[in-house]
């Protein structure tokens, strides 16, 4: 009886250590699961910054293409009003280089000078031949042979 007894003891006692080792493995996966879902929602959580940032350095990236845009147009509108205002200029001096040569040409055979040349802007009239020149006509010859 006494092995009997023993061997009943030593059951108990081994049915009791696998139920220990099987409370000890439940234990184990329940922490694994609790640490693997906060490594899940730290995983997430990060992700979702990132995308955030991602987000925003997007959105400043379309901006400074944006405004990149607007400046290489503003440097050609830029560009082609200066380009309008040299044309008009040359337009100009080629206009008062015409009126020159036609007062010239006047004084050399003392033709009468018509009511008046018009350049626009420019008005000469008779007594510009005779000498008489206003100050703004004056500024202009001066620009015009400057630029020569």
């Amino acid at each position: 009886m006494e092995r009997r007894e023993q061997g009943t003891r030593e059951e108990v006692k081994r049915r009791e250590q696998a139920f220990e080792q099987r409370e000890k493995e439940i234990r184990r996966q329940k922490e694994q699961r609790e640490y693997d879902f906060r490594h899940q929602v730290q995983i997430e959580m990060e992700n979702r910054f990132l995308h955030e940032k991602l987000a925003a350095a997007e959105k400043e990236k379309e901006k400074e293409l944006f405004a990149l845009c607007e400046k290489q147009e503003m440097e050609k509108l830029a560009l082609c009003e200066k380009q309008q205002a040299e044309k008009l200029f040359s337009e100009k001096l080629l206009e008062l280089e015409k009126q020159k040569f036609e007062l010239e040409r006047h004084k050399m055979f003392k033709l009468p000078v018509s009511r008046s040349l018009e350049i626009p802007g420019l008005f000469l009239k008779q007594e510009a031949v005779l000498g008489h020149v206003t100050s703004q006509k004056k500024f202009l010859i001066k620009l015009f042979f400057k630029e020569k």
